[in-house]
């Protein structure tokens, strides 16, 4: 399935930004070079690359130099009152060579390195993909977070205005004090909220600092006359087949068993023999030299040496350990079977449950749009009630909070849709930096 489709069906085009406006592709961009845990994902995923060449490097020969010098003195006396001293200066240096000619462990070490290497790619690419989510996430709570503040602001001024006008009729015995007091109770309410909807947005904003590292002052915002969002493509069955075949989780865990089956091949090799070739090169030289009281003599020797031979080992009894060894591989067979299952459990709720969050977003944006429409329609109707006596203040600072409650609604699930969709083809395994490029273009920089 296309879920670019999707998105551009959801009619999102794409505006120039400012310089002073970060847009969402922006802000990715910067993430996928300062985001800690990409990076720390990309440094394991070398890190096991490079663990395959360690495994391969046991295969080949395995070539070594050795070298030593010593002095030594001892002393001796004769029977005819004759002192000697012997000194020796030996030294000896011989180079030696061992390839292994038959070793199973080796080549299953090998198979397991690179397992595990495929492992850490796709844990980068699980990585990735929980960052373009995390970069979402955290860019439409900014936005969210500046509409509520814009929509606080907004029923700030309008509860201010009823406020001056109550305070008007007062003074001219057109309402009671209690009006009055009702309006400025609403005012100061409104002014509460403004203050926490700013700290949220100071907020929102250090989450997305906390992912690049850098410091964000504006960003661009969602162009809401493009914005028309469709259901999701295909059926939820669809999807499910889907996420079984890419989602990053069960590949991850799939391997995960492979690598458990790969330590029961491994525990049984200890039981196999192992051929090296061996051969060794080296020479001992000896010098001596005696000192007598009335005369000496010195003595130097040189030996050379060189052999080549096949080494044969196979263990016949080593008290149980390779047994248990083979018997605990099994039991982690069992364990990381039952992961699987678990991991893919999990990906079909998450798939049941994202798919069924997109269908009913779809609905709720409707609803709030529709809410949004009624509820200008009910202030304007109480506002009309009021200036003819039909209508309290109180009704009318109702009407007031619940035109932008309803504002603020209809925003939030605007995001959340967003949020869903992306969420939807994360479970998929489907999702990549395309999709922050075709969000990206339902952006629009505010005038």
């Amino acid at each position: 399935m296309k879920f670019n489709k999707i998105l551009l069906a959801c009619g999102l085009a794409f505006f120039a930004h400012s310089a002073s406006a970060d847009n969402l592709q922006q802000i990715f961009q910067q993430a996928l070079t300062k985001d800690p845990l990409y990076l720390e994902a990309q440094a394991n995923r070398d890190a096991a690359l490079e663990k395959i060449t360690e495994q391969e490097a046991a295969n080949l020969p395995q070539i070594g130099l050795s070298a030593d010098l010593g002095y030594g003195i001892t002393s001796d006396t004769t029977t005819v009152n004759k002192t000697s001293n012997r000194n020796a200066l030996t030294g000896t240096v011989g180079i030696g060579l061992t390839q292994s000619l038959y070793e199973e462990s080796n080549f299953i070490n090998v198979s397991q390195a690179a397992k595990q290497a495929e492992q850490s790619e796709l844990a980068v690419q699980a990585e990735l993909q929980n960052l373009i989510l995390r970069v979402a996430n955290a860019y439409f709570s900014v936005l969210s977070a500046n509409d509520t503040l814009e929509f606080s602001n907004r029923n700030k001024e309008a509860v201010e205005r009823q406020l001056e006008q109550t305070t008007q009729r007062y003074n001219v015995g057109l309402t009671d004090k209690t009006d009055v007091l009702e309006a400025q109770s609403s005012f100061d309410l409104s002014v509460a909220d403004v203050i926490n909807a700013e700290n949220t947005l100071a907020n929102s904003y250090e989450s997305l600092t906390e992912i690049t590292g850098l410091t964000h002052i504006d960003i661009a915002t969602l162009n809401t006359k493009r914005f028309s969002p469709t259901a999701p493509d295909g059926q939820r069955d669809n999807w499910l087949a889907t996420a079984n075949n890419q989602n990053l989780a069960i590949q991850i865990q799939r391997i995960a068993k492979q690598i458990a089956e790969g330590n029961v091949e491994l525990a049984s090799s200890a039981d196999n023999m192992s051929l090296n070739l061996v051969a060794n090169a080296g020479a001992q030289y000896t010098g001596y030299g005696d000192d007598y009281s009335n005369g000496g003599a010195g003595l130097e020797s040189t030996v050379s040496s060189a052999n080549v031979g096949i080494e044969f080992s196979m263990p016949l009894y080593t008290g149980g350990a390779v047994t248990s060894a083979k018997k605990q591989a099994a039991y982690q067979v069992t364990a990381s079977q039952e992961q699987l299952t678990r991991a893919s459990r999990e990906v079909q709720t998450k798939i049941r449950t994202f798919y069924n969050n997109v269908t009913a977003g779809l609905s709720s944006i409707k609803a709030y749009e529709q809410t949004v429409k009624s509820s200008q329609s009910a202030l304007e109707a109480t506002q009309a009630g009021f200036g003819v006596g039909t209508r309290t203040i109180i009704d009318v600072l109702d009407a007031t909070k619940t035109l932008y409650q309803s504002k603020q609604s209809l925003s939030a699930s605007r995001y959340s849709y967003i949020i869903s969709m992306l969420q939807l083809k994360q479970a998929a395994g489907t999702l990549n930096a395309e999709d922050i490029d075709l969000v990206n273009a339902g952006l629009e920089t505010s005038n």
